[in-house]
């Protein structure tokens, strides 16, 4: 036993010294990205600002001078540089939470060294707490349908593109775009679909509702468990949970990689578009700005698709953070009932 028990008896509690906290133990990831999430929308409205701007510019030019005002405006690298800060958030938020885990791991060392009696306790352990039942942070419950959403939007955007390139009269580019503008859907109410399928309900889910729902979501519906006793049997679970949190960890990361490279791959596709292979000189002056209004509004659905993304995996890592802060504090009480177990 690497504690002795005339060691336990002369200053138990010295075990159990909290360690200053980490700056990340209370801080919301969650709350944290929504801040980055404004700023960065304020950043896309200046660029889209500018783009209008510069269309306005451009209002009356010739046919042939369009290709390369749209050079200049360049809804393309819009698109690029939305994607880009959807990349660099979602590092920086997993950078915060990984430097808490680390932190937070090398504390407490009690409870590792008392593995082994946590594995065989066989009393129950009363936690004077209210607690969560954490769920859903084992499973990847962002990629399948971030690559799906981000799949559609570029196959929709060539398809878009190619029927200003192959329309045949006036008339029928005029209906191609009015049929573009119906399918490129902003509204409140395709957004609230989109988040409700992320968490896998067919329900909609509003903006308003979205963090009390992501809430939900990872604590078993958000119902708390109030202060009692856990099971010998939960002990275990808990500990093995705590030791190998590497797991979910891994699980966590691995989300977030394949979302990164979804995101990089769309980069390196739609970097590889040549806007004005697609315009025709003939093109009619109205139809020309639509045809910019019509790849800025694909750039927002995009950026607002992104935004949701980064949220479910924001509250994801809360989730994660708190139910190892929680683990960390039922095994104290469970190693403290061992060791007062010990000096009877």
């Amino acid at each position: 036993m690497i504690f002795s028990t005339q060691i336990l008896k002369s200053n138990n509690n010295s075990l159990f010294v909290k360690e200053n906290k980490s700056i990340y133990e209370d801080k919301s990831l969650f709350v944290e990205t929504l801040g980055y999430i404004l700023n960065e929308g304020k950043q896309m409205d200046s660029l889209i600002a500018e783009s209008y701007s510069q269309q306005i510019m451009y209002e009356g030019i010739a046919s042939d001078i369009l290709k390369s005002a749209i050079k200049k405006i360049d809804p393309i690298k819009i698109l690029f540089k939305l994607l880009q800060s959807f990349i660099d958030l979602l590092n920086k938020i997993w950078k915060n939470f990984h430097t808490f885990m680390l932190d937070f791991a090398n504390k407490n060392q009690v409870i590792k060294r008392y593995k082994t009696k946590l594995m065989n306790i066989e009393n129950k352990v009363y936690f004077p707490e209210e607690r969560y039942i954490y769920t859903n942070l084992g499973t990847t419950t962002s990629y399948t349908t971030f690559k799906n959403d981000l799949g559609k939007e570029y196959s929709s955007l060539i398809l878009d593109l190619s029927k200003f390139r192959d329309y045949k009269t006036y008339e029928s580019l005029v209906l191609a775009i009015e049929k573009i503008k119906q399918e490129l859907d902003l509204s409140d109410t395709y957004f609230d679909k989109v988040r409700g399928e992320i968490v896998g309900t067919q329900n909609s889910i509003a903006k308003e509702n979205f963090a009390t729902e992501l809430y939900k979501f990872f604590r078993n519906d958000g119902s708390p468990v109030s202060a009692s006793n856990i099971s010998p049997n939960e002990i275990k679970r808990i500990t093995t949970e705590y030791i190998d949190f590497s797991k979910i960890l891994r699980s966590i990361q691995k989300d977030k990689s394949d979302m990164e490279d979804e995101a990089k791959r769309l980069q390196k596709d739609i970097m590889s578009i040549k806007l004005e292979n697609f315009v025709k000189d003939s093109i009619p002056e109205e139809v020309q700005r639509m045809f910019i209004r019509v790849l800025e509004d694909k750039a927002k659905r995009i950026k607002l698709t992104c935004d949701i993304y980064l949220q479910v995996f924001s509250a994801k890592l809360d989730a994660a953070k708190e139910s190892y802060n929680q683990n960390n504090k039922i095994l104290i009480t469970a190693c403290k009932t061992i060791i007062k177990e010990e000096l009877q």
